[in-house]
C-alpha cells in the first residue's frame, strides 16, 4: 500500500510540475515520470488482484488436498499413501512460503491472509 501511494504521489507531483513550467526540457521529463508512474501504478494493481484470485484457487485446492488425505488416511497402498504425501509436503510448503511472506513489511498486503493463516496438512 506504501508503494502504491508513493506512486500516486510522485505521480501526481510531477503532473503539476510538468503543468507549471515552462522549460521543454523539464516538462517533458515530468510527463514521462508522470506516464511511469500511471503505468507502474496499473501493472501493481493487476499484480495485486491476480495474486489474490491465485489464493482463492490456492484455499480451494487446499480444502480439496485435505479432504482427500482424511478419506485415503488409512489406506494399505503404499503408492496411493506416498503420492498424497508427497501433495500433502507441497501444499505445507506453499502455506509456509506464504505465511512468510505475509509476516514481512512489504508484501503482507501483496499474499491472502485467507491462505497464509491455513493450518499445515498432518
Amino acid at each position: 500500500m506504501l508503494v502504491m501511494a508513493s506512486l500516486i504521489i510522485l505521480g501526481t507531483l510531477c503532473y503539476i510540475s510538468s503543468c507549471s513550467s515552462k522549460r521543454m526540457w523539464y516538462n517533458s521529463l515530468s510527463i514521462t515520470l508522470c506516464c511511469l508512474c500511471i503505468v507502474l501504478l496499473f501493472a501493481l494493481s493487476v499484480i495485486i488482484v491476480g495474486e489474490h484470485t491465485l489464493a482463492k484457487s490456492e484455499v480451494l485446492t487446499y480444502k480439496l488436498t485435505k479432504e482427500a488425505v482424511e478419506q485415503q488416511a488409512n489406506s494399505s497402498n503404499v503408492m496411493e499413501r506416498a503420492v498424497l504425501f508427497r501433495i500433502k509436503l507441497n501444499m505445507n510448503r506453499r502455506i509456509l512460503n506464504a505465511k512468510y511472506w505475509n509476516d514481512s513489511l512489504w508484501f503482507d498486503w501483496f499474499i491472502s491472509d485467507e491462505f497464509a493463516n491455513l493450518e499445515l496438512l498432518r
